[in-house]
């Protein structure tokens, strides 16, 4: 007898009586809504039923009309170029026919080229860590030359563009196993750093053991960032190292909100120092007495005396720089900058 290996496209051919466990991913996918993407890790050996069951999840949404559905194959491409350009290019297509918007459409187009280059986030001069995903150096992660557009500031167009879609996005990358070292990791890549849009889900399926190999052994990752943290902790970063770079956009006078670097240009013209719109505004973010006080109370320039905000730094700096791409992975980055193991419910 032979049987074919072909994947079932809806739940008439369950036979493993995963629909469902199908059924409840679905929901959950259907009911997500996050300033971030979410991302659904579909794992299994080869021939296990991945595909299938991504097939009864999207069986269970076809006919929600606020859904946009994109399936992507990168094993499809031949290069890092081409497979970067085509997610994109595939990603912009599908959303294009619900975008009123074509001139924002156009910019965000031209803004895409731009986070493919600018995602790669630096904290250590020696060492790659994660998988090679992200480089260290703390210098280099605030950073920013005069009249130059921080990631985040151009990445507000396209925000705003996901935002206003009105929809969610389901993007399927499926047969991850199947890429190369360096497609596998820019995959990743794409997922949790470079392609992290509000309101998106990914639907990965892998087998995970054939893709943590082509990742490379995650405790380097993990060590390296507990070395990071430690480092942090104990103050052993020169505050230098972890100064704060932004550039004012317009006069501080049209600000309707006191944000710290505008809380540092006021002070800047106190001191008698020039400060207008395209001013390259640096601080680093101090500790204080008061516990409650906003972030903008804790700005301090460059040469102000002080001890930098550890909690800050941690909380808001490092681990959204990693906390994405270390899910994918199932470690648990609050362990990490807690120093002790989450419990879980079972473990009570």
């Amino acid at each position: 007898m032979i049987l074919l290996d072909y994947p079932i496209e809806n739940k008439d051919g369950d036979k493993l009586r995963r629909a469902p466990l199908a059924k409840k991913v679905a929901e959950l996918v259907a009911s997500f809504s996050g300033k971030e993407s979410f991302v659904i890790g579909i794992e299994g050996v080869w021939g296990s039923g991945k595909t299938s069951f991504v097939n009864l999840i999207l069986n269970n949404l076809k006919e929600d009309p606020n859904l946009i559905f994109v399936n992507f194959n990168p094993w499809n491409f031949s290069g890092q170029n081409e497979l970067i350009t085509d997610f994109f290019s595939t990603v912009l297509s599908k959303i294009e026919p619900f975008t009123s918007d074509k001139d924002k459409l156009k910019k965000v187009k031209s803004i895409i080229s731009k986070l493919t280059k600018k995602s790669e986030i630096a904290i250590s001069p020696e060492i790659n860590a994660f998988w090679g995903l992200v480089n260290f150096k703390a210098n280099d992660l605030f950073k920013l030359s005069k009249g130059e557009k921080t990631l985040e500031e151009e990445r507000a167009d396209v925000d705003k563009l996901f935002n206003g879609l009105g929809k969610k996005v389901v993007i399927v990358i499926d047969d991850i196993d199947r890429l190369d070292i360096e497609e596998t990791r820019l995959v990743m890549k794409l997922v949790k750093m470079t392609a992290n849009f509000p309101n998106t889900v990914f639907l990965l399926a892998y087998d995970r053991k054939q893709v943590s190999e082509k990742l490379g052994d995650k405790n380097v990752g993990e060590e390296y960032l507990k070395k990071i943290i430690s480092n942090i902790k104990k103050r052993e970063i020169e505050i230098k190292e972890l100064i704060i770079r932004t550039q004012l956009k317009k006069s501080i006078m049209d600000y309707k909100s006191v944000n710290p670097h505008v809380s540092i240009a006021e002070k800047m013209i106190k001191l008698g120092m020039p400060v207008s719109a395209g001013t390259l505004i640096e601080y680093y973010i101090a500790e204080t007495n008061d516990k409650k006080s906003l972030i903008r109370d804790k700005a301090k320039l460059p040469g102000e005396k002080g001890l930098y905000n550890i909690e800050y730094y941690l909380k808001n700096q490092i681990l959204p720089a990693v906390e994405n791409i270390m899910e994918v992975f199932k470690i648990d980055v609050n362990e990490l900058f807690d120093g002790k193991k989450q419990m879980k419910l079972g473990e009570f």
